[in-house]
């Protein structure tokens, strides 16, 4: 009987009983007796570790919603009142690069006239430099990111310790994304002279001010002038429309053999404004016969994901952060670096145990940056006036 628990050698002491131990006073045989004396000890055990087990769950169910519905067999119904911004920027149009504790971003023009480059600057604010020379180097600023501090508290008067159920609450690592998502959509939407994307192409006059340095033998009306597009045919009442699409390829076909390092093509795609997205079910009747594969994937699976139109199949990206009637497209180049030091993420824990609270945030090194050419890369394009 080694390393027998007490309960094991009860419940074998009952299997054992026999009447060949006789009979009690009133007349009942000893095996039967015993053996309920025994079960009496072993429901006793088990009431008592039931109870223990019960004291734990009405703790733990104090603050924990899944024990209080195994205590009380209740649907207990949790709800949230935070609504999370859409971070799609930073990931769909920046190239990341992941630097070394002691190495620092740096662009270099290597084009044969002068650019300019716009960066996030120390504060936060989209800035623009001028690369003066062909083959010049200019450093980017890096600026340590932080979150918010979130506060919380360490010990309820009934409940105890708390501190590891609201840090379920605390979102630090989406915080930190939409800040740098956010850096992102600032520099991408400024206007050209603070560094900005979107604008109009100037190919001729000042070196400085030109994105691109045109062959002479091209016709500038075969190239676009902006990457600041409205599609043709939209007013103030129209909506996003298959005529987006077209707009989109036609951005890239202009630009068809123009550059050394291969075509611009658009990926497919489209970060639309959340609100919009269903509005290309405008154009298709849900009655009678489509024949029309394009129109078929839309009746049948939504807009996110349409079937091939114009040589490419396309996937709109609701987004929540963007206003109504403008559209953002993806290329297969980016429009900006962006410069990440894993060496200096951190997440701080500031205690104040006679406050009864506890600070949580965190901290990243953090630059971006777009070069004056690599504009050409990205295109923001209006449905609605």
């Amino acid at each position: 009987m080694k390393n027998l628990t007490l309960k094991d050698q009860i419940k074998g002491m009952i299997e054992r009983a026999t009447i060949l131990n006789g009979r009690t006073l009133d007349g009942k045989d000893l095996a039967t007796a015993v053996g309920q004396r025994l079960k009496d000890s072993l429901a006793a055990m088990d009431d008592e570790a039931q109870n223990k087990a019960s004291v734990k769950l009405h703790q733990e169910a104090m603050h924990d919603p899944d024990k209080r519905r195994e205590l009380c067999k209740l649907r207990i119904q949790t709800t949230e009142n935070y609504i999370l911004a859409s971070n799609n920027f930073f990931r769909l149009f920046f190239n990341v690069v992941s630097l070394a504790d002691d190495e620092a971003p740096i662009i270099q023009n290597n084009t044969t006239q002068e650019i300019r480059v716009g960066y996030v600057g120390q504060e936060g604010s989209p800035e623009c430099i001028k690369v003066l020379k062909p083959q010049a180097e200019q450093q980017v600023a890096l600026a340590l990111v932080s979150t918010d501090k979130v506060r919380y508290r360490l010990r309820d008067i009934y409940s105890g310790d708390i501190s590891q159920s609201a840090i379920k609450t605390v979102h630090l690592a989406f915080d930190m994304a939409n800040k740098l998502d956010a850096l992102c959509y600032n520099l991408m939407t400024a206007s050209v002279v603070n560094g900005g994307a979107f604008g109009t192409f100037t190919f001729t006059g000042n070196k400085a001010s030109r994105i691109w340095l045109a062959n002479s033998r091209i016709l500038a009306a075969n190239l676009p002038t902006t990457n600041d597009i409205t599609v043709t045919g939209t007013t103030g009442s129209t909506k996003f429309r298959s005529a987006v699409f077209a707009a989109i390829g036609a951005y890239a076909a202009k630009f068809t053999g123009a550059f050394p390092g291969g075509d611009l093509f658009p990926t497919g795609e489209v970060l639309v404004p959340a609100g919009d997205i269903y509005d290309l079910a405008d154009e298709i009747l849900p009655t009678g016969s489509t024949s029309n594969p394009v129109a078929d994937s839309l009746l049948t699976g939504g807009p996110i994901r349409l079937g091939s139109y114009l040589g490419r199949p396309w996937v709109l990206i609701p987004d929540n952060t963007i206003a109504s009637g403008i559209c953002y497209a993806r290329y297969n180049k980016s429009a900006g670096t962006a410069f990440l030091k894993s060496s200096w993420d951190q997440e701080f824990v500031d205690t104040e145990p006679m406050k009864n609270e506890e600070a949580r945030w965190q901290q990243k090194a953090f630059g971006a940056a777009i070069a004056g050419p690599n504009r050409l890369n990205v295109a923001r394009f209006t449905y609605k006036s």
